[in-house]
């Protein structure tokens, strides 16, 4: 019989009432042995009755029991689970945030010649496959670049724009050098220096072999050229290399980047012919600025 949730007493050790006493027989016709028969078969039933109640009572609250003590452990295991992958996450983020030390190959051994310190503007154009000018490979680029490493903060920070987006990067990677020539501005011995360094850095940079092996090509074809031989050959050459190779890099951008390793011998002309007109105009010059200052000074 189900339970209405209330408490009952445990009817186990009630016992059955003495029927055959003269206050239960007195005022019944029945005859006392009917009496007591009818008394205790009543009394029977409803002890019965009263046990079934009691055990399913028992039955139930045990049920209940069990639910309640199975609940709390599925919260307490999924308390517990739940702080375990916090702290296994915790865990994860303080390894990422420790100091890492990088490995190192064993049966390598030092190189014989150290690459001078490149700054890092020049290594962001790198990785970038940007335009750089040679005089941050030379022994001046090197010197400042080494001596600005030592100066500047590693988390100063600037903002670059890169393909329409802005983006916080360090400013030693942003800023140019306010001493960097162009390349047709340094001295041929410099450009030569400079350019095989530059092409040692590309290749540690991990450029595409056709474009290292293109740009060398490039360079030993200028260094030999024949044009170096006649009077201004040297600027010709350091004007052609200076503009093309800017072109070049802002060519390969668009994906319309020719081979830079063939020279243009109609564009070494013009140049030429640009080259000897400025110098012409400015020897031209020369004997009028100094007359013109000798008939101020008197």
């Amino acid at each position: 019989m189900p339970n209405d949730g209330a408490p009952i007493a445990d009817p186990s050790n009630k016992v059955c009432p003495d029927f055959a006493s003269d206050d239960i027989r007195r005022g019944t016709a029945a005859s006392d042995e009917e009496i007591i028969v009818c008394l205790v078969q009543l009394w029977t039933q409803d002890h019965n009755l009263q046990l079934e109640r009691w055990l399913e009572y028992q039955q139930e609250a045990a049920e209940a029991a069990e639910e309640a003590e199975r609940q709390w452990q599925a919260t307490e295991d999924e308390a517990r689970a739940l702080a375990e992958q916090v702290a296994e996450r915790e865990q994860i983020e303080a390894e990422k945030k420790k100091p890492k030390i990088g490995d190192f190959n064993e049966s390598k051994q030092i190189p014989n010649v150290f690459l001078p310190h490149l700054s890092q503007y020049a290594i962001q154009k790198f990785k970038q496959f940007e335009y750089v000018e040679l005089w941050y490979f030379s022994p001046d680029g090197y010197h400042e670049a080494t001596r600005e490493s030592r100066s500047t903060a590693d988390d100063a920070l600037g903002i670059a724009k890169s393909d329409e987006v802005l983006t916080l990067k360090s400013v030693a990677s942003i800023k140019a050098s306010k001493n960097a020539l162009l390349d047709h501005e340094l001295p041929m011995m410099d450009f030569l220096q400079a350019k095989n360094a530059f092409l040692q850095q590309a290749k540690l940079a991990s450029w595409p072999e056709k474009h290292l092996n293109a740009l060398l090509l490039f360079y030993w074809n200028l260094e030999n050229h024949s044009i170096r031989s006649v009077a201004r050959g040297d600027e010709i050459i350091l004007t052609y290399a200076s503009r093309v190779r800017h072109h070049w890099h802002d060519d390969l951008k668009t994906g319309t980047a020719g081979n830079i390793a063939v020279i243009n011998a109609h564009l070494i002309q013009t140049i030429g012919f640009e080259v000897n007109t400025r110098c012409q105009d400015e020897i031209a010059n020369c004997p009028r600025a100094e007359k013109t200052q000798s008939s101020h000074s008197v």
